[in-house]
Order: structure tokens, then C-alpha cells, then sequence
């Protein structure tokens, strides 16, 4: 584990100097600024400030994803703040998406009450986890009730202010350290030629991105040129089969925002569910993709043994509320099929480049040409 992996333990500015850029940010005096050691955040630094009695949270980012991530974060917190009551989230103080004022991208961020249940999931009853379950049940049909017309992130239109769909973010992303330490053989290449793009028409565009994008890795870094010859025909055979036909079934569910990163850690509880956070990778999905497999995950072997069955309790809460949602969210076996097909061509291609992992990439590729064999039999049954 890398101080990378946990940016949160890493110093980036000292107490002092963000002391003195909130005071002068806000206008106020700041009664004290803390970074809590037990916090584990990959992609952000957090201090805590305390104004007049009540905490701000400042989130530094660590320079990944520079500007989109920032920019799909705080439209997401905007838009579910002004149409979805049902999900509690924080208030946005502050942000920007340069490093212009402090040195790091940031978003400075009201306090909401509870703790996270990645802590305090054990004090939660069986009435409180039904609450919970009910909870998310709610944000989901509301959701569902505010479809877009692209599949992507959002981001805010400094032109007019209006938070539209943006490109993608989410964590299969080649990142600057990446390209920093993997791709300097080819100063040609820049984060935004590794990133999928968008937004996307539909689902099925959104897919044949991602697989262009690896293709694209395939053909370019020497690691990978062995790799190549068998995995470019075989991702190319996939873009090849995208009809009409197999558009009309990955495409035909409605495309909604999600959090899409769901477990306890990311769930205030106080007395019931009090805040939704971190949304940086969120955005807007295919409704059967917005119950995503680490909802309700946490640490600790009780919970992971609990998670399925809570997914399946959230399957019968959104029935309750909504048929036509529950229907929605249901899996569609040929988009899932090509799921597993772009996150193995992802993870074979990236670690292929970093040269790591070389046990489980065997395992990858022959879990990819099993799955290809399953893709194309579910092809011949659709025909």
C-alpha cells in the first residue's frame, strides 16, 4: 500500500496554509483545522475546519484526473442537491477545478450529521438496516423518475451555469501518475487520449468506446505487442457485433443517474441515512446498472456475507415502490456479459502496461475467451 493509494495520509499542505486560505475564502476566522488520521481516501486529502462551532469539510484532490473529476463531483452534488430530496447530501461552499488558488484542486463542503456505517454499522438494528434499505429503495425510484438522454458524467457549462452530461469518470481510467511512469517512452500521449470520452449517445456507443480506447493502448505500448495479436482481433470481433439488433437490447433500459459506489463508507447514519457521499465517480448509467455489486459493502466478514442479501431486500423495497423501476433494474444478461468482457480487455490492457499482476492476467485472459465463447452463444440465441 503506497502513500499514492491512500492520499489522505500523505501531507500535501500543512495545517497552517489552509488555515490561512480558508480564513481569507471565507471571510471568517477558522477556530481550528484538523486531518483525522483514521480517514482512508484514495483521491482526496480531508481537513476538517471548525467555524463558530460547526465543521467544514475541505477535500484536496490528489492530481489524477485533472479537472473533469473535480468538475463531475461538484455537478453531481448540485444536481441530486436540487432534484432529489430524497438523498441527503452536502452543501458545496466552495471549489475549484484548478490549481490556481491552493496548489490542488478542491471542494469545500457543509458537515452533515452521523458517522459512516463502515464504523458504526454495528450499533445499526434490524428495524435500522430495513430503514436503510428502504432509504436507498427511495433514492432510487426518484432517481429513476429524472432520466437523461447520454450516458456520461456531468459537469457544469461555465458558459451558462447548467449542469449537462459530461465524459466519463469512473476508476478504469489511465491516471497522470500512470502516464507518468508508463507511458514516457511516448510524450505524444496525454491523460485525455488514455480517457473513454463522452458523452455517449447510448450505452452501446459507450461500450465500443471503451473498447476502442483499449484497442487503442493495444496497438500503441510496446508491453503490449504481444498481447495484441490475439486480443485486437477478438475486441474487434466484439465491435463487430453490435447491430441493430444486440443495440436495441443493451439499449433499451432508461439512463439515469448513479452513485455507483454505494458501500457503508460512503453512508452517514444518524438514526437513519444523513448523508450520501463521495460522488466523484458518479454518473449517468443504464437503470440495471445502478445497483452495482459493493452496495452495502463494508469491512468486516459479516458484512460481506449480509451485502447480497441486502441487494436483494433493495430489489423488493424498489418493487414496492414501483414495478416499472423494478422491472428496469433488472439484469440484462447479454449487457452483462459484455460488461464482464470491457472490465477484463480494461484490467488485462492496464496491468499488461504496468507489467503487474502477470499470475492474474492469465487467469483474466482465459476468463475473457470463456466469457467470449458465453457472449457469442448469447448471440446466436438472439438471432
Amino acid at each position: 500500500m503506497t502513500n499514492m493509494q491512500f492520499f489522505h495520509h500523505t501531507s500535501p499542505l500543512e495545517e497552517s496554509v489552509v488555515l490561512e486560505f480558508l480564513e481569507k475564502k471565507l471571510n471568517t476566522q477558522i477556530d481550528s483545522i484538523t486531518s483525522p488520521p483514521e480517514i482512508s481516501a484514495e483521491y482526496h486529502k480531508i481537513y476538517i475546519a471548525n467555524v463558530n462551532g460547526k465543521d467544514l469539510f475541505l477535500r484536496i484532490s490528489r492530481p489524477a484526473i485533472p479537472v473533469i473529476k473535480t468538475r463531475n463531483e461538484v455537478a453531481c452534488l448540485l444536481w441530486v442537491k436540487q432534484h432529489i430530496k430524497s438523498c441527503p447530501v452536502p452543501d458545496i461552499l466552495a471549489w475549484s477545478d484548478t490549481t490556481e488558488e491552493l496548489g490542488y484542486e478542491y471542494v469545500l463542503l457543509s458537515r452533515l450529521p452521523g458517522k459512516d456505517l463502515s464504523t458504526s454499522w454495528r450499533n445499526l438494528t434490524d428495524a435500522d438496516f430495513d430503514m436503510l434499505i428502504n432509504q436507498v429503495a427511495e433514492i432510487c425510484v426518484e432517481l429513476a423518475q429524472v432520466p437523461f438522454d447520454k450516458v456520461g458524467g456531468l459537469t457544469i457549462d461555465k458558459s451558462t451555469g447548467h449542469i449537462v452530461p459530461g465524459p466519463i469518470i469512473e476508476e478504469t481510467t489511465y491516471e497522470v501518475e500512470n502516464l507518468q511512469q508508463h507511458w514516457s517512452e511516448y510524450p505524444e500521449i496525454t491523460v485525455d487520449k488514455l480517457q473513454v470520452g463522452g458523452p455517449f449517445s447510448t450505452m452501446a456507443d459507450y461500450i465500443i468506446a471503451r473498447l476502442r480506447r483499449d484497442l487503442f493502448v493495444l496497438s500503441t505500448h510496446k508491453r503490449c505487442a504481444e498481447i495484441n495479436q490475439t486480443m485486437a482481433p477478438a475486441i474487434e470481433e466484439i465491435i463487430d457485433t453490435f447491430t441493430n439488433k444486440v443495440r436495441h437490447v443493451i439499449d433499451a433500459r432508461p439512463l439515469v443517474l448513479a452513485h455507483q459506489d454505494l458501500h457503508f463508507g460512503n453512508m452517514l447514519w444518524d438514526e437513519s441515512l444523513s448523508g450520501v457521499l463521495d460522488w466523484e465517480f458518479s454518473g449517468i448509467t443504464a437503470l440495471d446498472q445502478w445497483i452495482r455489486r459493493n452496495t452495502f459493502a463494508g469491512d468486516g466478514d459479516e458484512v460481506i456475507q449480509k451485502a447480497p442479501l441486502r441487494r436483494e431486500q433493495l430489489h423488493l423495497a424498489i418493487k414496492e415502490r414501483s414495478t416499472k423501476v423494478w422491472e428496469d433494474i433488472q439484469v440484462v444478461p447479454l449487457k452483462d456479459t459484455l460488461n464482464i468482457l470491457i472490465s477484463l480487455t480494461f484490467w488485462i490492457t492496464h496491468c499488461t502496461v504496468t507489467d503487474t499482476q502477470a499470475e492474474d492476467r492469465k487467469v483474466w485472459i482465459q476468463r475473457f475467451n470463456d466469457t467470449l465463447l458465453s457472449y457469442r452463444s448469447s448471440l446466436a440465441e438472439l438471432d
